[in-house]
């Protein structure tokens, strides 16, 4: 007789053959990111410029977008993965414990604000890279830290820790993952201006400092040429290339900021231009 056996797969395995079977969903990935990154960008100089939105450039795009989403991912399952125990938390809603606690806080994040300093106060793509995981532990820091300060506060009454129940721990829980509507919204404004400060903002720097040019002679001879064949007197800068086109940022004695929109074959055919 023939006898069915369930094969157990490893995950390993599992991963691969879903990778295999959605391999075409997982190339369109990095499309669509890099899509709305570029999208962004137009829209940030000036909303008509979606017109000139690159097809050439989304992958590419979308590639350092996945690559700074896994780095993100990395850090971030690396921080809770950490033994990080409320339970092990001495009660106590006092000034002396809640300072104590505090300043242990800071002491422990004191590398991590070092980090976000130095790569502040630095230029280039690894500053900026730098700046990105900081803040991302640091953001995670602070919400363990708010978090031990309400279990202070929800069980302030108590002196021992062999005092709070499952029950008492459970309902603490789910009072975090279900708060009451004016937590919601605390929270809600809270996470905002975090997701601004800590992702968009660290992002935008990124993006802008892998989209600059160095140690390329390219640049300099062709923005010489462009003002030389065109008569500009303003100074002139490289603001975006997307492949097709190119931006180029004029400003003004007074500040005043204009953009010249050019293809983008000439930055690279600098001897089939004339």
């Amino acid at each position: 007789m023939f006898t069915i056996e369930s094969i157990k797969k490893s995950k390993f395995t599992l991963y691969k053959e879903l990778l295999v079977e959605h391999w075409g969903i997982l190339i369109f990935i990095p499309a669509i990111l890099g899509g709305f990154l570029q999208l962004f960008k137009l829209v940030e100089m000036d909303f008509s410029y979606v017109r000139f939105f690159a097809v050439e450039q989304v992958v590419p795009d979308g590639l350092l977008v996945l690559f700074l989403i896994l780095s993100g991912s990395i850090v971030i399952g690396s921080v809770l993965s950490g033994n990080f125990k409320i339970k092990k938390i001495r009660l106590g809603w006092n000034f002396k414990n809640l300072f104590i606690f505090t300043l242990a806080s800071l002491i422990v994040l004191t590398p991590i604000f070092i980090g976000i300093a130095i790569g502040i106060s630095s230029e280039g793509l690894t500053a900026s890279l730098i700046t990105f995981i900081c803040k991302i532990v640091i953001t995670i820091a602070i919400f363990f830290y708010l978090v031990s300060l309400r279990y202070l506060y929800c069980f302030r009454n108590k002196i021992h820790q062999d005092e709070i129940t499952d029950s008492d721990y459970l309902n603490f829980i789910e009072d975090m993952q279900f708060p009451k509507f004016h937590y919601f919204i605390s929270y809600f404004i809270l996470g905002f201006f975090v997701f601004i400060y800590c992702i968009v903002i660290p992002l935008k720097s990124i993006y802008k400092e892998a989209n600059n040019f160095r140690n390329i002679k390219n640049e300099e001879i062709y923005l010489n040429k462009v003002k030389t064949d065109l008569n500009i007197k303003e100074d002139l800068a490289i603001e975006y290339f997307n492949g097709k086109y190119i931006f180029l940022k004029l400003t003004g004695v007074r500040g005043e900021t204009k953009y010249l929109v050019l293809k983008g074959e000439g930055f690279t055919n600098l001897l089939k231009e004339k």
